[in-house]
């Protein structure tokens, strides 16, 4: 696969490496997995080079920004917080301080004027009440203010300040200063009550110092989010640039990058944490898988449908003709006939009719071929992790899917997993199934018994069981229950028994069971030569690394064999 960049890393020095080279290298380094979005989740979360530079994964990122949370979590917002609220009281003593000051001194100045025999004493006295009315009523309201309520205290001034208004020229000044900075007092607070941790060490910052920290610390927070939650495509570079230090930035721009190149090749798909193989990706798996295994063999030997001698199904085939001969089916080529026939001088000019003889008769040849219905068994239990058994097996499941998709497209493979039962598996789930580890019995008798049932869906000339194992059969099914045995004297008898049926009933219905044994050891072998005996099917008893080879070539060869 040839993968282009057409576009430039704005602010990043590249120099040093090649973003084509080493993003091909990358692709040939997934695809050389059997499960490349397990590992393109692992590269993602634990980082990997890409070239000379060290591209961090999200758990190095998660532990730059709880780095840099605790170096915001040691600034002192608190304090500040403190000092805004106390700016409440400061407000009210002042301005209780002018109250007491200036209210009673006016109410001295008017009872000195009472001593006067040339005034209105009736008029000054009303003005006294009225001052000392105020005076109360000021005390009052200014009484009822409490720092421990910012919000209500901020409403209790303006109610004073529209009432009464200030007598304080500097309470005022600070009561718009106080309404100025509202919501950023009450953004300090309601931050500092959802963080009730930290942001108490050293002097107090100043307003606007706290809000920036404020800023800082909860894009930190939206960033870990997006990180945790797999959401790296929504995290625009100049974020982590902002946040974090230049060499994050560099690194998280390459990875950007990558994987919109990733995204664009359409085979993987990322769904949060989680990273998902298309179908385009399997494909891909298997091609690769298939090239390794068959890298000395030219693709158009085994091109198309089983050639075959035998009759039975047959397709036209377009590109070849020959002369009729008595006995063969009437697929008539009827242009090639007419030319024929202009051309033995039958035409007619007159009248435009063409006599044909069946001398000028020419058909389409056509091409039997045999349809031939596969499933293959692969064993999943927790022996087969031993010795890279069950990669190799995943492998061989994988390119056999690819050789059979796209080399003979008429056939049909079924791929069943088995363990202490048997179960499905859909083509599209093969990258991603696992050993079952904690489960080490084996059931080739449900194995087989699927398998029977799939294979009955399709009347295909040829039917045949692939088996990629182990061991031997150590569980079995009565009805709906299921059994396990531990092997007694080397062998489980009741689900040797039972699994031996299964293989009567398989022979019965002209479906061949291949055996491919990845271990040697005397009690497998008594096993598989008495399903050979019953079955007439063939064994192999290989190496994990040669496994691929067995497999794919036996099932190319096989078909060679249909030529009769």
């Amino acid at each position: 696969m040839k993968v282009i960049y057409k576009k430039q890393l704005e602010d990043q020095d590249l120099e040093g490496f090649d973003f084509d080279k080493e993003m091909k290298n990358l692709m040939n380094k997934l695809f050389s997995n059997s499960n490349p979005a397990s590992q393109l989740e692992n590269m993602l979360k634990y980082g990997f080079n890409f070239g000379n530079q060290s591209i961090s994964g999200i758990n190095d990122l998660l532990k730059q920004i709880r780095k840099k949370k605790l170096e915001e979590m040691r600034k002192n917002l608190s304090g500040t917080h403190e000092e805004e609220k106390n700016k409440i009281d400061k407000v009210k003593d002042t301005e209780m301080s002018d109250v007491m000051t200036k209210i009673p001194q006016q109410v001295s100045e008017l009872e000195e004027k009472l001593s006067s025999s040339d005034v209105d004493k009736q008029g000054i006295e009303e003005r006294i009440d009225e001052l000392l009315k105020e005076l109360s009523e000021r005390k009052e309201m200014l009484s009822d203010v409490s720092s421990k309520n910012f919000n209500q205290a901020i409403q209790q001034f303006k109610e004073y300040d529209s009432s009464k208004g200030f007598m304080s020229e500097e309470a005022k000044q600070l009561f718009e200063e106080l309404l100025k900075n509202f919501q950023d007092i009450n953004r300090l607070g309601e931050f500092l009550r959802k963080h009730p941790y930290g942001f108490k060490e050293g002097e107090p910052l100043n307003l606007q110092e706290a809000i920036d920290t404020i800023d800082r610390f909860e894009k930190l927070e939206e960033l870990e989010e997006k990180l945790k939650k797999g959401e790296i495509y929504d995290i625009p570079p100049e974020l982590i640039k902002e946040l974090l230090d230049n060499e994050e930035y560099k690194s998280f721009s390459t990875l950007h990058k990558i994987l919109e190149v990733l995204k664009n090749s359409g085979f993987f798909v990322m769904r949060g944490n989680s990273v998902i193989l298309t179908p385009r990706g399997v494909r891909k798996i298997g091609e690769k898988v298939l090239k390794d295994i068959f890298v000395s063999v030219r693709k158009e030997r085994f091109i198309g449908s089983h050639s075959s001698k035998k009759k039975g199904n047959y397709e036209l085939d377009y590109e070849d003709r020959k002369k009729w001969e008595f006995g063969d089916n009437i697929n008539i080529d009827i242009f090639s006939s007419l030319k024929n026939a202009i051309m033995n001088k039958r035409f007619d000019m007159e009248t435009g009719k063409i006599e044909l003889s069946p001398d000028d008769f020419e058909i389409f040849k056509m091409k039997h071929f045999s349809r031939v219905s596969s499933a293959l068994l692969i064993d999943t239990s927790w022996s087969m992790s031993w010795g890279g058994k069950f990669e190799c097996a995943k492998k061989v499941a994988i390119a056999l899917h690819s050789l059979i998709s796209s080399f003979f497209p008429k056939d049909t493979l079924y791929i069943i997993g088995f363990f202490t039962v048997a179960m499905e598996i859909k083509p599209s789930e093969l990258p991603s199934i696992e050993l079952n580890m904690n489960d080490p019995f084996t059931n080739m008798q449900d194995a087989l018994r699927l398998a029977r049932k799939l294979l009955k869906r399709h009347p295909a000339e040829e039917k045949e069981i692939i088996m990629i194992t182990d061991g031997q059969p150590t569980a079995y099914c009565v009805g709906s229950r299921v059994f396990v045995e531990w092997p007694i004297m080397g062998c489980s008898p009741n689900a040797m028994r039972e699994t031996m049926k299964e293989v009567e009933e398989a022979t019965k219905e002209n479906i061949t069971i291949n055996i491919f044994m990845v271990e040697d050891n005397p009690q497998v072998q008594k096993f598989v030569e008495e399903v050979v005996r019953i079955n007439k099917g063939r064994a192999f008893f290989t190496t994990p690394e040669n496994l691929g080879k067995y497999v794919l070539l036996d099932f190319v060869q096989r078909r060679k064999k249909l030529i009769r």
